[in-house]
């Protein structure tokens, strides 16, 4: 019946064929034809042909997640609309366009009344807090997750570790304020503090989880990260809690996890050559074979390579970074790429392989061509930019060393503010 109709329109002149991405399809030869069209049906109508236009896409198009929603929007069938948007939102995210999925998970929470479906509607707060939280939007991300943990308490009967998840977040949260926006921050802490005591009551005397296990290296991180001086005893306390809960969970995961907290607050302490052991037992533990993530995988490569620079020995961290970045090209994670081929860069010029150096750079100007979303939202190149300034420098070549300079410091500017708002790591 479609076929037929389109042959209908096109002998009609209402529509012409043209070459898309996808194969043939069809246009409206006026834009005003479809809203003519529209016009002239009942709402009864156009709900049913939009159900109908939804199946057919579905059946021919099942991937074509963003048209889907919008048909079944139409056609208010609220639930397949909602699975739409949010699969449409996660196709977003994973080519970094964060605005749109922004959008497709505002739409499907939209469309739900108040009151209805807490449980849909929590899942979609959650989403978008989480999207919000990669684009470092602190501020923007804490509320989704409290409107969540509101509609969990509201349920009386939820699953608690659920509640641990969304307090666990929260404090995740506070750990991605730029420095610029500290004072931002300050506006938050009294949030973080109820959840960081709230998710320990919740988990006091609970069996060894997973969910646990992330609370308590959240906790870690929260501790050193936005406090000054930062709280060293705490960080490492709460994350050898994790490591002792991950080791009765048996989780190579979850154990790598807890670990890479326990590492954090070692570094911060100045024990380098333990942090190097914890490394590298991260990487033994990957190759478990219940170590199912991926992800985790190729941090654990950047981090055994991160740590040996720490101690000096960045011949011996190369190939540890060498293959964290072909790990992460294989499964399309540019921030986890980025970091290989910056720490890879660092440990170019400290071997004085200064032409190297230049060669990294050209691989994350292409990047930065290909992926404008990521590096205009996600990643701030200033340190990547000053050791390149400082490699065309010693080369002779000041006019370049200046550019990247400048480059550099109005990133730096962006990120954390003016120069008196400066710690020492901003000073390279």
């Amino acid at each position: 019946m479609l076929i037929e109709a389109l042959e209908i329109a096109e002998r009609a002149q209402l529509i012409e064929e043209v070459k898309g991405k996808r194969g043939e399809m069809y246009a409206f030869v006026h834009a005003l034809i479809p809203t003519t069209l529209r016009e002239g049906l009942s709402g009864r109508r156009q709900k049913r042909l939009h159900q109908r236009l939804a199946a057919a896409i579905e059946a021919l198009r099942p991937d074509d997640d963003e048209a889907l929603a919008h048909h079944y929007a139409a056609a208010d069938e609220t639930g397949k609309a909602i699975e739409y948007s949010r699969r449409a939102a996660r196709r977003a995210e994973a080519v970094f366009a964060y605005d749109q999925a922004v959008r497709h998970l505002r739409a499907a929470l939209d469309m739900l009344e108040s009151g209805e479906q807490a449980e849909t509607r929590l899942a979609l707060l959650e989403q978008l807090g989480d999207v919000h939280n990669t684009l470092r939007e602190g501020s923007q991300a804490m509320p989704l997750y409290q409107e969540a943990l509101a509609l969990w308490r509201a349920a009386a009967q939820g699953d608690k570790m659920t509640a641990v998840r969304l307090h666990r977040k929260v404090v995740s949260a506070a750990t991605r304020f730029e420095r610029a926006l500290l004072a931002e921050y300050k506006r938050f802490e009294p949030i973080v503090q109820a959840s960081i005591e709230t998710g320990l009551k919740l988990i006091e005397g609970e069996p060894p989880h997973s969910e646990t296990i992330r609370l308590l290296t959240a906790l870690s991180d929260e501790a050193w990260s936005n406090h000054t001086p930062p709280a060293w005893d705490a960080a490492e306390h709460y994350a050898r809690a994790a490591v002792a809960l991950a080791e009765q969970l048996e989780s190579p995961v979850e154990l790598s996890t807890a670990l890479n907290a326990l590492a954090n607050a070692y570094g911060g302490r100045g024990w380098f050559r333990e942090r190097v052991q914890i490394a590298l037992r991260q990487l033994a533990l990957s190759r478990d074979p219940r170590f199912g993530d991926k992800r985790e995988r190729v941090s654990l490569f950047s981090q055994a390579g991160a740590a040996l620079v720490y101690v000096g020995e960045y011949a011996q961290a190369m190939p540890h970074l060498e293959e964290a970045e072909n790990l992460a090209r294989e499964i399309r994670d540019m921030e986890q790429k980025i970091t290989a081929i910056r720490q890879q860069s660092y440990c170019l010029y400290q071997l004085d392989r200064w032409d190297r150096v230049i060669e990294m750079e050209g691989k994350w100007r292409a990047l930065e061509k290909d992926y404008p979303g990521f590096f205009g939202r996600i990643w701030a190149g200033c340190f990547q930019l000053a050791l390149n300034a400082s490699v065309y420098a010693r080369r002779g070549d000041f006019e370049r060393a200046r550019v990247l300079r400048e480059e550099s410091l109005a990133l730096m500017l962006r990120a954390d503010g003016a120069t008196d708002h400066w710690g020492r790591d901003n000073y390279y």
